[in-house]
């Protein structure tokens, strides 16, 4: 525990130059995912539409690096339209996330840590990650998203 408090310290006093990219490539975007998901050291909030449903317990990686979040005391906050079509999914993703909550109509999808934003695509095929996403980890696109992510928060049930 005290090794995990120093290299925590020590992690985030590092400088990180900030940069904003498109990442193309469905392999690519999991990839960056799962990298966004193990820098995460407090929280990860998730917004998520119903295209990407089932995605996080489908894509073997992802589901492993949100359990592997919340073995790391990482708190996962998912917000999805919780419908009957996606109910079985969301009983699923409730054992590998801290909250799960409902937003009738969410559009559009992104994930934000305390030092990193992602947005991957809405349009892919079915089952499949998203071919593109935008990354960021420049302060002021993040610290945005967290303040988005607050405003949705204040809306779901």
């Amino acid at each position: 525990m005290q090794f995990t408090l120093i290299l925590r310290v020590l992690y985030l006093s590092i400088p990180v130059i900030s940069q904003t990219e498109i990442i193309h490539g469905s392999e690519n975007v999991v990839d960056h995912l799962v990298q966004f998901m193990y820098k995460a050291q407090v929280r990860i909030d998730i917004c998520v539409d119903n295209t990407r449903r089932g995605l996080a317990i489908e894509i073997r990686r992802l589901k492993n690096t949100f359990i592997d979040a919340t073995r790391r005391h990482v708190k996962i906050r998912y917000i999805t339209e919780i419908t009957k079509d996606n109910f079985d999914y969301c009983k699923e993703l409730i054992s590998i996330v801290n909250e799960l909550r409902h937003l009738d109509g969410i559009k559009g999808n992104f994930y934000v840590s305390e030092i990193e934003y992602a947005a991957p695509s809405t349009l892919h095929e079915k089952g499949k990650s998203s071919d593109m996403m935008i990354y960021s980890s420049a302060k002021e696109i993040v610290e945005h998203h967290i303040n988005a992510r607050r405003g949705i928060s204040d809306n779901h049930i």
